[in-house]
């Protein structure tokens, strides 16, 4: 997921889904992978639209570091430490603790 706009449109589906086949609100259930750098800045906006639908999130490590990658191309002095240790992994991993 992206953003929490997205968030929304799933919130909206969800909804007509539960009304369509009539089952209580909140039946279905989702868990959110966080595989962006800009969906991590929109984790709280997200868990918001999503309310009553959200499981949790997940943490997409290496799609993560991919898109920070891809947003830090154009800065040519930065360099991204991709360890598994690495302070950036452990950082975004805290994150998800959000929830």
């Amino acid at each position: 997921m992206e953003s929490h706009l997205e968030a929304r449109l799933w919130n909206d589906v969800f909804r007509f889904a539960q009304d369509y086949i009539g089952i209580p609100l909140g039946s279905i259930r989702a868990t959110v992978l966080i595989e962006t750098i800009l969906a991590a800045f929109e984790m709280d906006e997200i868990l918001y639209e999503l309310r009553e639908h959200s499981s949790g999130l997940n943490c997409g490590r290496w799609d993560y570091i991919f898109s920070f990658i891809k947003k830090s191309a154009t800065v040519r002095t930065f360099c991204f430490p991709i360890a598994p240790r690495s302070p950036w992994i452990a950082i975004f991993s805290k994150l998800t603790w959000t929830c």
